[in-house]
């Protein structure tokens, strides 16, 4: 690519005339450029073609290989503008052995197919294009056909003739020529194809390649192709040793990655492995095999990015979700595949709350003393009809009261022992209540948001709502109106220092991949060791399949829980309700500051390793209950003040 200045303007402008008709104008004016006395004749333009030719050779000796193709082809033809294009073509310019792994509609072949005609068009004579594929017919409709087709639009007249599966001066003149080479699937041994094939001395050396041919080996789809092909690119690397410069023999393969135990996903493995890969970071990497991988992620492609067609042809946010919905989500193998370009994390997909969990959590606890009110928002300005605000109490408590079920028709109360049996205080989380605040402008949320906690007595230190995308603007509002000790969360920020229960050996960043996470598995734990109940007055019409049907999965050494849209992707409605939910826990566990046990202990006192956490008793006389008790303690005319 040319530096700007006069260089580039000057391409721009022949390509620009070209286009148009107009090739004497662009041959007069490479003459003029380069000051040469030149006439071209009016009445035949075609004297103006070896001007242009010469021009186009001047561009690709100069390496200027994307104005060379704005010359050729118009934008609709070939646009060598998309990131993708040029990932592609820098990796061939700084490997010799290269691997494409890419999501579809990325223009893996096509930019690859296309930098290749470049190469052959600047040495036409001594360089050697071999096209690999799994088909004829896969060679004939896909990249054969898009090579012959930039060979016939082309603005110039194209060296070498067209035949079946073939470009060049002669079949039998195989040192310069572009041929395709069908390695047919399932012909499991089918090796030969590409052995034996070698560079050839020249009669005089190159200036820039030397004494040798040019040798250019590309395996589209080579997920697809035999593995006994491989036996041939083996013995063909050894052209790569023996050259040891990047220039006069490469091999590169394309694919859509499903199997990273497969003959090419062993080959692109990266040092790191493939259990540490993290789809939202590695791009480009060195295999432990010795190749240069370069991977292409369908929501990278500026038209997903901008949701906006930049770049026809190329991945599309509407294609995206199409590929989501048709593969069960964008947790599945094939969204992953297709629509990440990458691998399929390996391991089970699990829920984060079971459905027998859920069940467990439904009650009110019986309190030592007042508890403190405990909320959260989940601002959801892009999810649902409202912002779900989620209100309950923390405090200690001596026992819970469990919900009617059909073991315990009359429900169930529990008392809280110690291993003596004498009784105990524990820690307990209640969320009472949620329901929605109306959507508004920013200043009128906040201010919306502070009136309601006020009302209903929580403090600052107690509240938690997310600052993801417009939410950040609502929580610095609030930050400044009412209190800087709200907890405001990022869901895609790093998770938080702390443990998540007492005798947790990582902290919450050392477990999780993101604070997304780290929310999630407190609200996990809390329902999991007794501390979390939800009273009577929620709603779990929503909120059951919200909490339940949120998946996760062990990825190396950390848990990762699907994102919001990756759990809409599989057909739900927003999540906002349980996501609320998960920023209550955390509104209790920064606010209180307490790091609780799995044990079950209050943690001011001594944690007996034997202690059971509760009896399964009567409730018994001599236990002090707060007024605070009462499920109602929020009565409605209060619940209609806050609204």
């Amino acid at each position: 690519m040319l530096p700007e200045g006069p260089e580039k303007q000057l391409a721009s402008s022949v390509a620009t005339l070209v286009h148009s008709g107009r090739k004497r104008e662009a041959a007069q004016t490479i003459a003029d450029f380069c000051k040469i006395k030149i006439k071209l004749d009016d009445d035949n333009p075609e004297k103006s073609i070896p001007v242009l030719q010469h021009y186009l050779h001047v561009l690709l000796e100069s390496d200027a290989i994307e104005e060379a193709a704005e010359m050729l082809w118009t934008p609709t033809l070939f646009n060598p503008a998309p990131q993708s294009t040029k990932d592609i073509w820098k990796l061939f310019e700084e490997t010799n052995q290269g691997l494409i792994m890419g999501a579809g509609s990325m223009s893996k072949s096509y930019s690859m197919g296309v930098r290749l005609f470049l190469e052959y068009l600047r040495d036409p004579e001594f360089t050697a294009v071999r096209v690999l594929g799994p088909s004829e017919d896969h060679l004939e409709t896909n990249l054969f056909s898009h090579l012959v087709r930039l060979h016939q639009m082309a603005t110039l007249p194209m060296p070498g003739e067209i035949g079946e599966l073939f470009i060049g001066k002669s079949r039998r003149n195989q040192v310069g020529a572009i041929k395709g080479l069908v390695i047919p699937v399932g012909k499991t041994k089918k090796a030969g194809r590409i052995q034996g094939t070698k560079r050839v001395p020249r009669p005089l050396a190159h200036p820039k390649f030397g004494s040798l041919s040019r040798l250019f080996l590309f395996l589209d789809e080579i997920e697809n192709i035999p593995a006994g092909v491989w036996g041939d690119i083996d013995n063909v690397l050894s052209q790569v040793e023996e050259n040891g410069q990047v220039g006069g023999f490469k091999i590169f393969g394309a694919y859509n990655p499903r199997n990273q135990r497969d003959e090419v996903g062993i080959r692109a493995e990266p040092p790191f492995g493939w259990e540490t890969f993290d789809v939202d970071s590695h791009f480009r990497w060195k295999s432990v095999r010795g190749w240069d991988v370069l991977r292409l992620d369908g929501e990278r492609s500026e038209n997903v990015m901008q949701s906006k067609t930049v770049y026809s042809g190329l991945q599309t946010r509407a294609g995206l979700e199409a590929i989501a919905r048709n593969a069960g989500g964008r947790n599945s193998p094939g969204y992953f595949t297709m629509g990440r370009g990458a691998y399929p994390p390996q391991g089970i997909e699990l829920a984060v709350i079971p459905p027998g969990l859920l069940h467990k959590m439904r009650g009110e606890f019986i309190w030592l003393d007042s508890p403190v009110p405990v909320a959260s928002c989940d601002l959801a300005l892009e999810g649902g009809a409202g912002a779900p605000y989620t209100l309950g109490k923390w405090g200690r408590a001596t026992g819970m009261k469990l919900l009617p079920s059909v073991e315990f028709p009359k429900g169930q109360v529990i008392m809280f022992k110690d291993s003596t049996g004498q009784p105990m205080v524990r820690w307990g989380l209640q969320a009472d209540h949620q329901f929605l605040l109306p959507k508004g402008d920013t200043v009128a949320m906040s201010a919306r948001l502070i009136d309601v906690n006020k009302k209903a007595g929580v403090k600052p230190e107690f509240f938690a709502c997310d600052r993801t995308g417009h939410g950040a603007g609502i929580a610095d509002l609030m930050k400044h109106d009412w209190s800087p000790s709200i907890h405001d969360v990022n869901y895609s920020n790093t998770p938080t220092d702390a443990k998540l229960m007492l005798e947790d050996s990582k902290t919450c960043k050392e477990e999780y991949g993101r604070i997304c996470c780290e929310l999630w598995f407190g609200l996990h734990a809390y329902g999991l060791y007794g501390y979390l109940l939800l009273g009577p007055g929620i709603n779990l019409e929503k909120l059951s399949v919200q909490v339940t049907q949120r998946k996760f999965k062990s990825e190396g050494r950390q848990k990762k829980v699907e994102s919001k849209k990756d759990y809409i992707s599989r057909g739900h409605e927003s999540p906002d309700e349980a996501d609320g939910l998960t920023l209550f826990v955390h509104a209790a566990r920064k606010g209180s500051g307490v790091i609780l046990s799995m044990k079950g202990h209050d943690i001011d006192q001594a944690a007996d390793p034997d202690a059971g956490w509760y009896n399964e008793q009567p409730l018994i006389g001599g236990t002090r209950i707060s007024e605070g008790n009462r499920s109602d303690y929020l009565d409605d005319r209060m619940l209609g003040d806050i609204l």
